[in-house]
């Protein structure tokens, strides 16, 4: 990766994967960036239950964790007590899989915020209601997601 210094896989993963590529490959130009992610994402199988699974989206990141992210570019396992040099060859299996990830989120994203929408009431059932019910359950929804994510940095 031509680049060394310190950081954990939390960071490696969440920006720095994605800020590499984005130079190297795009030029910095975070359209074409956002073209390619959504290419991929129109290109993954269609709509099925699992986009609707929250859990099913837990044991499919866990199983990524495990089996692929947490191993270094010679397949030894990594963890905080030890150093590691991550190089070109880890870069080059990470970017497929982050990318994937990228455009699941996207399009889990997508399906939530259109199940949300169809389940929309016409308006706030009173006066003193400021938000429709959608809406608060769409701020829920975010802020349980900011939870887990937080919770995520925490552990790794």
């Amino acid at each position: 990766m031509n680049e060394t210094s310190q950081t954990n896989l939390h960071t490696l993963w969440d920006s720095r994967l994605i800020m590499m590529r984005l130079q190297r490959d795009f030029q910095q130009n975070i359209s074409h960036y956002y073209d390619h992610i959504y290419q991929l994402m129109l290109n993954q199988s269609s709509l099925n239950d699992d986009d609707n699974n929250i859990e099913q989206w837990i044991k499919q990141n866990i199983n990524t964790l495990c089996t692929q992210l947490y191993f270094d570019e010679h397949n030894a396992t990594m963890n905080s007590s030890v150093n590691f040099n991550l190089g070109e060859i880890y870069y080059q299996k990470s970017i497929p899989i982050m990318e994937q990830n990228l455009a699941y989120g996207g399009r889990r994203l997508a399906a939530l915020l259109n199940r949300l929408a169809k389940n929309r009431t016409q308006k706030p059932s009173n006066n003193k209601e400021k938000f429709y019910p959608s809406t608060m359950a769409l701020i829920i929804v975010l802020c349980v997601e900011r939870v887990l994510a937080i919770a995520k940095s925490i552990i790794i």
